[in-house]
């Protein structure tokens, strides 16, 4: 038996672990991804249009454009972190907690404001954004809800300072 840290010891298991955990966190930035994509294209081609101006020149349209891509943008990137932190042997709990409770709320959030683009169309099964919202409400509640991460981020922030 070999301690923590020392040759091998429970560390494969410990990181498997950790890896399972990030497969929902790139799932959601998947969904985002998937769902966010015919939503641009459909404001951007002129597709969809409103009062004789295509939804691309609509201000409300480009602030959810704007906001999706910065937020699926931090997800990848807070992904990128914990599993560089993962393969560097740093203890990861708090970040896996951190990207879950944004990626989970960033995923609903993205495809919620397609599924709104496409108006009563995005409800309907002839596109993939009614399934996609059905499994971006999954990953709220999937390996533990959104209010358990941020509360366990808030008190291991919180215990810093105390």
């Amino acid at each position: 038996y070999s301690k923590f840290g020392q040759g091998l010891g429970p560390m494969p298991a410990i990181t498997a672990v950790f890896l399972y955990s990030l497969l929902p966190i790139m799932r959601n930035t998947y969904l985002a991804l998937t769902g966010v994509e015919p939503g641009i294209r459909e404001a951007a081609k002129g597709i969809g249009m409103t009062f004789g101006q295509r939804l691309s020149d609509r201000q409300a349209i480009q602030w959810w454009v704007a906001d999706a891509a910065t937020r699926i943008h931090a997800a990848r990137l807070m992904t990128y972190d914990c599993a560089w932190k993962l393969d560097t042997g740093r203890d990861v709990r708090q970040e896996i907690s951190m990207i879950k409770a944004y990626a989970t709320e960033m995923a609903w959030d993205v495809v919620d404001h397609a599924m709104q683009t496409f108006g009563a169309m995005g409800m309907t099964k002839e596109l993939p954004l009614q399934q996609m919202a059905n499994e971006a409400r999954l990953m709220r509640i999937y390996e533990g809800p959104t209010e358990v991460h941020r509360w366990l981020v808030a008190r291991n922030h919180l215990a810093n300072y105390r």
